[in-house]
């Protein structure tokens, strides 16, 4: 008796594995980039240009909205929120340039949302010059970000990413 491997469902393995990688390494290197940096607590000039240093982020992005608990409980559940549309969103996608981006997407949200909610702020530690600090979900959310606005630009006609 033989079993049959390949096909759809072998290809379909294949990519969903690729895309937990690429969530799963985003989100190990942001914890244990962070927990380093907690734990060391001291800034750290890498290049003239290239700084670590520490900043408990109760804001969004730059700071912004960083008013007390309330505000950092709104960014919270809204944070939860947009992850899990975002997922759903995945699960309906067949493209394969788009998955792997919202993969970048999500796990650098997931990454952000621990922090809220073990410590009450986001630790953001990459300072370059005068640029904000940021962390490396922050850099995922961006980079994936990013992808999905230029292909949305050039390719979002050609292809119909969302079943039907």
């Amino acid at each position: 008796m033989h079993l049959k491997c390949g096909g759809k469902n072998q290809n379909k393995n294949y990519q969903l594995w690729i895309n937990f990688s690429i969530f799963l390494t985003v989100l190990t290197l942001d914890r244990i980039s962070k927990v380093l940096v907690l734990r060391f607590e001291q800034n750290l000039r890498l290049l003239p240009f290239l700084e670590i240093v520490l900043v408990k982020n109760k804001g969004i992005v730059f700071g912004l909205f960083s008013g007390g608990n309330i505000g950092n409980n709104m960014l919270t559940i809204s944070s939860i929120i947009s992850v899990i549309l975002i997922t759903v969103i995945f699960c309906k996608f067949t493209n394969k340039t788009l998955i792997p981006i919202l993969s970048l997407i999500i796990g650098g949200a997931v990454g952000n949302i621990l922090d809220r909610v073990l410590y009450g702020y986001v630790i953001d530690f990459i300072k370059i010059d005068s640029f904000y600090v940021f962390n490396i979900a922050d850099a995922s959310i961006t980079i994936g970000s990013t992808c999905l606005v230029i292909y949305a630009i050039f390719y979002g006609r050609e292809h119909k990413s969302i079943k039907s």
